[in-house]
């Protein structure tokens, strides 16, 4: 008698849980966002650029290029871009192992901007060939003081 009890406890508790986890899922389908309306494309544009500067930054998916420093107000301008090591153009180099970091590269990409009907754009830019220009000027060590590894309080 005990045994049909529990058996009885036990399949009425998974038939109770299986129809929550129904019920949950037919709710979660009915809230669900309603799809928004999908952008149209108005107008795309690519056209062939080039930048030249200083490797500031790079690994394996993305390089950093520092095109402009303002001498005035300090302000400098960088680019970062998506690159694929295997798959760049080279000129002036063998490999990109060849090239790091402050050394002074030419950076030749294909912008393409699109605008679409909701007033957004996009911009991507896709290096296609890397230059080598120049080695990039040695940076000077920095040198520790004299009492260094001494605290001073004043």
């Amino acid at each position: 008698m005990v045994k049909k009890r529990i058996r009885f406890c036990l399949i009425l508790f998974l038939v109770l849980g299986l129809t929550g986890i129904a019920f949950a899922q037919a709710t979660k389908q009915k809230v669900a966002a309603p799809k928004e309306k999908a952008e149209k494309l108005v107008s795309r544009t690519a056209t062939m650029k080039e930048v030249v500067g200083e490797i500031i930054w790079m690994n394996d998916k993305y390089i950093a290029v520092l095109y402009h420093r303002d001498p005035e107000t300090g302000d400098e301008y960088e680019m970062l871009f998506p690159w694929n090591k295997k798959t760049i153009g080279l000129e002036h180099l063998r490999s990109v192992s060849e090239i790091e970091k402050g050394d002074i590269i030419r950076v030749k990409y294909e912008e393409d901007h699109a605008l679409y009907d909701t007033k957004r754009e996009e911009i991507r830019r896709r290096p296609k060939v890397i230059g080598f220009v120049r080695k990039g000027a040695p940076k000077p060590k920095p040198q520790e003081p004299k009492d260094s590894g001494i605290l001073k309080s004043e």
